[in-house]
């Protein structure tokens, strides 16, 4: 459903959450910690400065900031950005043609499940993601760390 720079536009933002307050964060350090290129990175922070989710800064101290209190931006306004308003309108075939008047075979499954993910993503902001990634790692007994919840996860 997301495209892989969405999935990395999330991650990074995600990480930039939980070190919102401090300075501007370098994009290598992003890239190797989410386990990423780190000009594929690059590209993704670039798009998302260009569209005033980010602060840039250039230089040896350079790196990129959220633009806003991590409270105040959602997953909706990073998606919206990287794959557009619509990413997760769609049928989940692929049917053009698929709308509650012409469904298509999984239409009635779906609707509910899609209506569930669109009020997730409008509803749930960058901060609110750090805090329970602390949570979690706080749980966790040292079992996981705040890096574990935006590493890569390697498919087989």
């Amino acid at each position: 459903m997301l495209s892989r720079a969405c999935h990395i536009a999330i991650r990074a933002t995600v990480y930039l959450a939980l070190h919102s307050g401090a300075s501007y964060v370098n994009t290598k350090e992003i890239g190797r910690v989410l386990g990423e290129s780190h000009h594929f990175v690059a590209k993704v922070l670039n798009q998302l400065a260009g569209a005033g989710i980010l602060h840039s800064y250039r230089g040896p101290n350079g790196g990129v900031a959220l633009s806003k209190s991590p409270d105040k931006l959602y997953l909706k306004d990073i998606i919206a950005v990287v794959d557009g308003k619509g990413a997760l309108e769609g049928c989940v075939l692929g049917n053009a043609k698929c709308s509650a008047s012409n469904p298509c075979a999984l239409h009635e499954d779906w609707s509910p499940i899609r209506q569930q993910i669109m009020d997730l993503v409008e509803n749930r902001s960058l901060g609110q993601i750090a805090e329970r990634i602390r949570i979690l790692s706080a749980n966790s007994e040292g079992a996981l760390t705040s890096s574990d919840f935006y590493l890569r996860q390697k498919t087989h």
